[in-house]
């Protein structure tokens, strides 16, 4: 009689330890804007996911704007032709769970709301340790906008959108790498535009990503902590860096014609700087002044840059600021040039 209680007990275990292994297999959701398979809209599937499944879309036009309050994996067929179209009003995808990934997909067409602290988006992300990779940000009003910590957007493609290409505001520690950011210009007069904003961040990184064509490659204000490495950065507004310390410009192709620093600490080496007409410093310390003129220096520090040419000695940072307030000559320089071309 011992020895079948035993059993029962045993069967009884294993039978149970069974069924909760089955529960904690995540699941692959499929949707299909022809029918077919599981869902026709992709929200559906997402409420009837739990955290650690993927849902997986085939090729198509999804007219949705998508809240993802799960950890999902949402991967789409191929990101030229499964499009998730907003219809011009909100955020297309508004992520609030954490550890959420995202690829494989066209977000376009948001809202234009361009309000500070929650502007309108192709993906408007609220929750840490996302993934964005291998997506297409088109035509919206901010390609992605981050107000959270630790996200990762790397390989994506992030083109013609309104405002920024990608905004993160009052955030630490994301990541921009390896993406192609093209043709993000302003529409509001107040604003900017740029390929990559970062306003009150710390200890983000923008890394070997293509700018060409925004109406400012990148911007960084009120931030400190930011690595800027290995971009290519072409436009004629390329890098606008104000209110800012330790800021680290390290071994980009800097091309255009106009490069502003504003009262920011930076360290500035091993850059190519091609086709400059106008480097505009702002603040710093004053030297010398006498009634309406002043020699001033800016806390950033230039080394080993090459500048389009040789310079036998330094190269001197040389903007000249005249206007009714008064004179100001900055004596900034590149205290060892680069004679040749970096290889970046």
């Amino acid at each position: 009689m011992k020895k079948i209680l035993i059993l029962i007990i045993l069967f009884t275990f294993l039978l149970s330890g069974s069924v909760s292994l089955a529960r904690n297999q995540n699941k692959t959701i499929y949707v299909d804007d022809d029918g077919g398979v599981d869902f026709t809209r992709i929200q559906d599937a997402i409420n009837a996911a739990s955290n650690g499944d993927t849902i997986f879309v085939y090729s198509g036009i999804y007219y949705e704007n998508i809240l993802i309050d799960k950890s999902i994996i949402l991967q789409g067929e191929d990101k030229s032709s499964t499009i998730i179209d907003g219809g011009g009003s909100g955020d297309v995808i508004y992520i609030s769970s954490n550890e959420v990934t995202i690829s494989g997909l066209t977000v376009k067409n948001s809202g234009i709301n361009p309000d500070w602290n929650d502007p309108d988006a192709g993906i408007d992300v609220k929750s840490s340790n996302n993934n964005i990779y291998d997506i297409i940000a088109d035509s919206n009003n901010n390609g992605i906008f981050i107000k959270s910590d630790e996200n990762k957007i790397n390989n994506n493609v992030i083109q013609n959108n309104k405002r920024y290409g990608i905004f993160i505001y009052k955030s630490n520690k994301n990541i921009i790498e390896e993406n192609e950011i093209t043709n993000n210009i302003k529409i509001f007069e107040s604003f900017t535009g740029a390929g990559v904003f970062i306003n009150e961040g710390y200890d983000c990184s923008i890394i070997n990503n293509n700018f060409l064509d925004n109406s400012f490659g990148i911007i960084s204000g009120y931030s400190s902590k930011i690595n800027i490495t290995g971009n290519r950065i072409t436009s004629d507004s390329t890098l606008l860096l104000y209110k800012g310390s330790n800021l680290l410009i390290e071994s980009n192709n800097i091309i255009g014609s106009i490069l502003t620093i504003d009262d920011c600490k930076c360290d500035i080496t091993h850059n190519n700087f091609l086709g400059f007409q106008n480097i505009d410093l702002v603040g710093g310390t004053i030297y010398f002044e006498f009634g309406y003129f002043s020699i001033r220096k800016t806390d950033s520090k230039w080394y080993n840059n090459y500048w389009g040419r040789v310079y036998p000695f330094w190269k001197f940072i040389e903007p000249f600021d005249s206007s009714i307030s008064g004179s100001i000559i900055y004596l900034d320089a590149d205290t060892n040039p680069a004679n040749n071309l970096f290889d970046i």
